[in-house]
């Protein structure tokens, strides 16, 4: 059963008149749906999907349900040696849905079968089979891949190695990287290729660490189920795990205001995508008639925290006490002058009028 936790957080202060609470949402939601085609090569992929978080299956390819793939959110070809025409055209048809695919090959593969569905999908390509024993060297750290996962960069982590590997271009999407600059991994737009088997025979990335963060994402980030908060602004996107019919409405509910999103029926998801004319922070309850399908705290955005300040003149900018001590000593001394003006004027007429009593 679907839990949601709601929160939120407040801050007391009389000089706090605005956006002074935080609202946080925490939803048990459906399981993330991941479809293995091949034969298991090893136990690494159940290792880490078979959880609570996803719905895990594998089937091997003559086995294969064509019926369940629109379904999935993440599928894996697993060390297929071909991929028919007929799973090309699936595939190219659930990528265009929405949906994510992971592609790792086996070490002796129809590439020409490969590579036509990677063209089909986007500019990845499969050069020939490389025997040479390369250990993988470097993590594009800011690659979205690994978003969230890394404190910080790790120059001395122990590193796996391959002894196979097929030439991945282009390079510029690469989230792994081998010794010799050629890339491990690449992953864009809903495509992830690996560059050689990962069962245990032909390397060891299937045992190292890094194996756990790297298809935990991959399978986190095939939806985007919500978060513990959205800020507003942006065009957010969320999907929540249902097939909405053409006339289902989804709408976010907080007490009396309701919102309608624009939304995108996929197979395997709804998108709800959160315009700038939503302009109510609160915790929202999604709802499609009277069925609760999860919930959604959104927040103002950061820039209507911000205290904007008058700017100063270039006169207060250069204020210091010195320069204070030397202005009012400079508006002392115009005083002494006046002062000393007018003496010096009042005594000259004195003179002057002595002068004329002594010429009479």
């Amino acid at each position: 059963d679907q839990q949601n936790i709601q929160g939120t957080v407040d801050i007391e202060d009389n000089s706090l008149a605005f956006d002074n609470r935080f609202y946080f949402s925490v939803s048990t939601a459906e399981r993330i749906r991941v479809l293995a085609i091949g034969k298991a090569k090893g136990t690494y992929l159940e290792r880490i999907f078979d959880s609570d978080e996803f719905d895990w299956k594998r089937q091997e390819i003559n086995q294969l349900d064509f019926g369940q793939l629109p379904r999935q959110n993440l599928v894996i070809l697993d060390e297929l040696y071909q991929i028919s025409p007929a799973l090309q055209s699936a595939l190219v048809e659930f990528r265009q849905e929405g949906g994510s695919i992971v592609v790792i090959p086996a070490e002796n593969i129809g590439r020409n079968t490969y590579n036509q569905l990677l063209s089909s999908l986007g500019r990845i390509k499969l050069e020939e089979l490389r025997r040479d024993t390369l250990r993988l060297d470097q993590i594009r750290y800011r690659h979205p891949l690994y978003q969230g996962v890394f404190r910080q960069e790790v120059s001395d982590f122990d590193s796996p190695e391959t002894r196979l590997y097929y030439p991945l271009k282009p390079a510029t999407e690469a989230a792994l990287l081998l010794e010799n600059e050629s890339p491990f991994a690449i992953s864009s737009e809903r495509l992830t290729v690996f560059a050689s088997p990962l069962q245990t025979a032909y390397g060891d990335f299937s045992l190292s660490p890094l194996i756990v963060p790297t298809f935990y994402n991959l399978g986190k980030q095939s939806i985007r189920l919500p978060e513990l908060y959205v800020r507003m602004g942006n065009q957010q996107r969320i999907d929540v795990p249902i097939t909405a019919t053409q006339d289902q409405v989804l709408q976010l509910e907080s007490g009396a205001f309701q919102y309608i999103p624009q939304q995108r029926a996929y197979p395997n998801r709804t998108e709800l995508i959160l315009n700038e004319d939503l302009d109510q922070a609160a915790l929202f309850t999604i709802r499609t008639g009277q069925e609760e399908l999860g919930s959604l705290a959104i927040n103002y955005p950061l820039s209507e925290s911000k205290q904007n300040w008058v700017p100063r003149t270039n006169a207060e900018q250069n204020l210091t006490l010195d320069s204070l001590l030397q202005q009012w000593e400079s508006e002392n001394n115009k005083t002494e002058f006046w002062k000393w003006a007018v003496v010096l004027a009042l005594l000259f007429l004195l003179i002057e009028m002595g002068i004329q009593k002594w010429i009479k």
